[in-house]
């Protein structure tokens, strides 16, 4: 049952900056009840308030500079992974 889950993963299309779904899919990995504490008091060593930068993105969106709103941003890569985890991951998409 997906609610008893230490961990469950889900393929999710990819969003463009104004949030219309792209042609790919990344995975989404969510952790059980039963591990949040463990995330948030072990394994989370800081977070970062990105408010600031998603208010100046939305607003060089709505001006017309989409590709200036995507520089505020870290650039995503492709995560490496053993080729057998990636033929697994790629027969339940």
């Amino acid at each position: 049952m997906l609610s008893e889950a230490a961990v469950h993963v889900q393929w999710d299309p990819e969003r463009s900056l104004r949030g219309a779904a792209l042609n790919h899919y990344s995975i989404q990995v969510g952790i059980g009840r039963h591990l949040i504490r463990t995330f948030t008091d072990d394994w989370v060593v800081s977070v970062t308030d990105l408010t600031p930068q998603v208010h100046k993105a939305a607003s060089l969106i709505r001006a017309g500079h989409a590709a200036k709103s995507q520089r505020l941003f870290p650039s995503e890569r492709v995560y490496p992974l053993p080729r057998a985890l990636e033929d697994r991951l790629a027969r339940s998409a």
